[in-house]
């Protein structure tokens, strides 16, 4: 089975730029998911909402991509830079994060460090 979901993402627009970043994610290719989801905010660039809902995008995809350190800074960052935009869904992101690394610990049979992400998602 041939995945069309990469070819049908490359498109000029904001839409095919996010499509892009998401498949090239599940391809692993991470450098690349960076770049689609940077040309999309900057296609976005007069709106600080939707740049900061294709930047919790970007997060998610890392996420995806096994680069939580990478994703939980960026949420930072967004929380710091827009902390009264998008906030609820920030804060999803931010849990979903958080049940990725205690699943992860939990894999890694890292109960400590499984509790912690588990005491954080719930806080």
């Amino acid at each position: 089975m041939h995945d069309h979901a990469l070819e049908d993402a490359i498109k000029p627009s904001l839409t095919g730029h996010i499509s892009k970043g998401i498949a090239l994610c599940r391809q692993g290719l991470v450098r690349e998911v960076k770049i689609a989801f940077d040309i999309a905010s900057v296609a976005m660039s007069q709106d600080s909402t939707n740049i900061h809902f294709i930047h919790l995008i970007k997060a998610i995809a890392l996420i995806n991509a096994n680069q939580c350190k990478e994703a939980m800074l960026l949420i930072q960052e967004l929380a710091a830079i827009y902390p009264n935009t998008n906030t609820l869904t920030r804060r999803v992101v931010e849990a979903y994060l958080h049940v990725e690394l205690r699943t992860k610990a939990l894999g890694d049979v890292h109960h400590d460090d499984a509790t912690d992400h588990f005491t954080a998602t719930v806080n």
